[in-house]
């Protein structure tokens, strides 16, 4: 089961973001196997800033912040130019709670150390996210978030400047949260897309169940990886 949970005022969000997370289960329960989890809940909290979400065991948090109803009365009365940015909003929202979903496979079920080695979670969870898009919205959907959630955050990075690094170090050895986004996130998340490019559907997916399956209930290191 997944359940989402939300504030009176934020019904109809809330109510979006539970067909989002039904629909990440779905895809990631076909693609890579059963959550060893009866219940999944998708929940809104005052996440302090900087803090999108957050994940624990059968609970994934997204910051109240993204709930925001561009229908309501309230947000007609803004200035255009913040109106205009309903379809980022939304975007976010909609990867944001994949994402969290995604983390009750990785990081979850198969579980790793999230200090030592954070992108054994951190990479799939958002390439399982990307995968949602995909498969739910279609490949042209999932591409305009490639280059928007993945790829752009990796090149605005670069662009100021950031030093490119290896995505497998403990998350101490980042910088700050603007590099770690960029690297292990970002830069990790693109390496399971070229597999999949270079392997073919079958072989890859059968490679990811497998380690799934293998890790499942454990805590994985790289090298079941």
């Amino acid at each position: 089961r997944v359940r989402s949970v939300f504030t009176p005022e934020h019904e109809k969000v809330g109510r979006r973001v539970l067909n989002v997370a039904a629909d990440a289960a779905r895809t990631y329960a076909a693609r890579f196997g059963p959550l060893p989890l009866k219940l999944v809940t998708v929940t809104e909290a005052p996440l302090v800033a900087g803090f999108g979400s957050a994940e624990f065991a059968g609970l994934a948090v997204i910051a109240g912040a993204f709930y925001v109803d561009f229908d309501s009365p309230a947000m007609r009365a803004l200035p255009e130019l913040v109106r205009e940015q309903r379809a980022s909003v939304e975007d976010n929202l909609e990867f944001a709670a994949a994402q969290g979903v995604a983390r009750q496979w990785w990081g979850g079920a198969v579980g790793n150390d999230p200090a030592r080695q954070p992108v054994l979670h951190e990479a799939l969870a958002q390439f399982s996210a990307l995968l949602y898009v995909q498969d739910v919205r279609g490949p042209e959907s999932a591409q305009q978030v490639q280059d928007d959630q993945l790829r752009g955050v990796y090149q605005v990075y670069r662009t100021f400047g950031g030093e490119d690094v290896t995505a497998d170090r403990p998350a101490r050895e980042y910088r700050n949260s603007f590099q770690y986004a960029a690297v292990v996130a970002g830069k990790g998340a693109l390496m399971f897309v070229e597999l999949r490019r270079l392997l073919g559907e079958e072989r890859f997916f059968k490679a990811l169940r497998g380690y799934y399956e293998a890790n499942r209930r454990e805590v994985a290191e790289t090298e079941d990886l």
